[in-house]
């Protein structure tokens, strides 16, 4: 079970899901600002903390987060041999470092867990617009993330799909080295290209007449409003910063 790989909405109703998403990726940009900035035990735990939070309140099940541990077992493998006799790192700042790519990845998967494609499209959208100097729709650079988001979203699925396809041929894929796991994926990316490319023409046009119309916003699941979750999720991130410049700097 835990070899499954997910990525899909969950469309449920949560602290996290009542986060605005244009304050989930400044949250992400504050997380991988303050991972960049000079160490601090403190900083670093709040910074992890604030993540560990958005998992538990997401009230999407731990199992779906365990998967993306589970998954890069391999990986992390790799990872420590690399650094620890490769690039003879002491073992505190390889643990560290592995630990804010776990958790960047676990901020990555509570924003899909909890924004369907359509608001991460207005949200991504939205913050670009505030630096929109050359005065490109806005409602272009929405459709253009939302094109990106719902290709993606077929690929995946397409590529799981064919994957648990295996089982029925024989092949074990779930249990195989990472070797066996590339050379399915790269020597399968093609057909699940096209079929990817099959389901997202479908998809456009519904989208395009969702986005474009006047009346979108009452089509459009989308919060205008701001409630007292985006201003404590915002006071969180940014304290991490005012305490970086008075304490840490």
């Amino acid at each position: 079970m835990l070899d499954k790989l997910d990525y899909s909405y969950n469309d449920i109703d949560s602290i996290v899901h009542r986060i605005s998403p244009i304050f989930k990726f400044i949250g992400l940009f504050f997380y991988v600002l303050i991972c960049l900035l000079k160490f601090n035990n403190i900083l670093f735990i709040w910074n992890i903390l604030i993540v560990f939070i958005l998992v538990l309140f997401s009230n999407v099940k731990y199992m779906r987060f365990l998967r993306v541990l589970w998954n890069l077992k391999f990986l992390i493998i790799i990872y420590y041999f690399f650094t620890l006799n490769t690039l003879s790192m002491e073992l505190s700042d390889v643990n560290f470092l592995l630990f804010k790519i776990l958790f960047f990845i676990y901020y990555l998967k509570v924003i899909i867990f909890t924004t369907t494609k359509e608001s991460m499209g207005k949200g991504l959208s939205f913050i670009l617009n505030i630096f929109n100097l050359i005065g490109i729709s806005i409602r272009k650079i929405e459709m253009f993330f939302i094109n990106v988001f719902t290709y993606l979203l077929f690929l995946l699925t397409n590529n799981n799909e064919y994957i648990n396809s295996l089982e029925f041929k024989g092949i074990n894929y779930t249990h195989g080295n990472i070797i066996d796991r590339w050379k399915i994926f790269f020597s399968n990316i093609k057909n699940v290209n096209e079929l990817s490319k099959k389901d997202y023409k479908k998809r456009k046009k519904g989208l395009e007449d969702k986005l474009f119309k006047s009346k979108a916003n009452k089509l459009y699941k989308y919060r205008n409003r701001y409630n007292i979750f985006d201003i404590i999720y915002m006071i969180a991130n940014i304290g991490m910063l005012i305490f970086y410049i008075l304490v840490v700097r």
